[in-house]
């Protein structure tokens, strides 16, 4: 069984299945019943048409930003069931920048909207330099270990 759906919005969603008898061989003429449950109650039933042999599908128009939970009874076999998640990584996919909203942003922040690298590298303000610390941390701990050395082995306060 397999879902496709778009991962905002109400979308189309296609449930496809196929079906085998015990030997391999696809099953046919059988009439699946496709219940869609949605994670806020809502449920869809439908029967799946064959589009070849052993194939089935139907689609349902849903809520694609919910879990869809898909149960099929009536194919060969036991029922099934599969619960489909909305991808949280959909943002992260490649697709065209929204300008509208990054001009938005740029006006928003005093910036500018394709800016060239020279006009981004002029500053006026004094920035920090970083330093590492563990030179002078190094330094301490080896002064410290020629003072420890040099209490123990010169008498200095004692007398002879």
């Amino acid at each position: 069984m397999a879902a496709g759906a778009a991962s905002n919005g109400v979308r189309p969603v296609t449930v496809a299945i196929e079906s085998r008898d015990a030997h391999g061989a696809y099953a046919d003429r059988l009439k699946p019943n496709v219940t869609v449950r949605a994670a806020d109650g809502t449920t869809a039933s439908r029967v799946a048409r064959q589009v070849l042999p052993g194939r089935y599908e139907t689609s349902f128009v849903v809520d694609a930003t919910q879990a869809l939970t898909i149960s099929v009874d009536g194919a060969s076999g036991a029922p099934a069931s599969r619960l489909v998640i909305p991808d949280p990584a959909a943002e992260y996919r490649f697709r065209p920048a929204d300008r509208e909203a990054l001009e938005s942003i740029a006006s928003a922040t005093g910036g500018a909207l394709g800016a060239d690298a020279e006009a981004i590298r002029r500053t006026t303000e004094p920035t920090a330099a970083r330093r590492a610390l563990w030179p002078f941390l190094v330094l301490l701990a080896l002064a410290g270990f020629l003072g420890d050395i040099l209490l123990r082995r010169i008498r200095v306060f004692e007398t002879a």
